[in-house]
């Protein structure tokens, strides 16, 4: 809110109304409360320093799947999106309704807009639950050829991305432990996406004498270090 009230000032036009809407998928119930009850300020004297403004609360555990799909949203993709958060801590539910999720969404699966929407459902599913990419892929294969393509993929893509993560953090480690490093070593680090690179840099760290030896080998980054 204040960002968007920072831009209006910036380009000098009438503050906006903001309507703040809290979309809930939780395992337990939210309990709603004022902004101001989440101080410890009970002096009345204080209380009217305190922001005051209310929320719109949508809690998707209080709807049913059948109303999510069918009643309250038209657009396809806002249907898959809702029915997937109220479920994603549910897995049984996701797996049991996989295969009806990616038909509906090869209905919005057009142009690129919508192809990269298709692929976030898959990559959330992924990533979110512990449903197994094969079964993922199994199931897109069961809907059509395309889809099947598609989820392997971005299934592909995921596993890279974990392991050029899972290479980051042990260099990070492995960096720190020997040498020590600073935020902005972990930054340079985190933004080398080359797997060869960052096990070039695993290697050299074994036999290094200096931090400025094992960044180098990340690049030029590496050797402004």
């Amino acid at each position: 809110m204040l960002n968007i009230w920072k831009e209006d000032q910036k380009r000098k036009r009438t503050l906006r109304i903001i309507i703040p809407i809290i979309l809930y998928h939780g395992k337990k119930k939210w309990r709603k409360r004022r902004v101001s009850d989440y101080f410890s300020a009970n002096d009345p004297i204080l209380q009217k320093y305190l922001p005051k403004f209310e929320y719109l609360l949508s809690d998707l555990s209080l709807y049913k799947d059948e109303m999510i799909m069918t009643k309250m949203f038209t657009r396809v993709d806002v249907r898959i999106a809702l029915v997937l958060m109220k479920n994603i801590f549910h897995q049984e539910q996701i797996r049991k309704h996989l295969k009806d999720y990616l038909e509906l969404g090869t209905l919005y699966t057009e142009g690129k807009e919508e192809t990269d929407f298709l692929e976030a459902v898959i990559r959330y599913i992924l990533s979110g639950t512990d449903i197994e990419a094969k079964e993922v892929v199994k199931t897109a294969g069961n809907v059509n050829k395309a889809l099947k393509e598609v989820t392997m993929s971005t299934a592909q893509r995921l596993i890279e991305q974990g392991a050029i993560l899972d290479k980051q953090e042990v260099l990070i480690k492995q960096l720190s432990k020997k040498f020590g490093t600073t935020s902005m070593d972990e930054k340079m680090i985190k933004s080398i996406k080359d797997k060869a690179k960052l096990d070039a840099a695993l290697d050299e760290i074994l036999f290094a004498g200096s931090k400025e030896v094992v960044l180098r080998t990340l690049g030029d980054q590496g050797s402004n270090s």
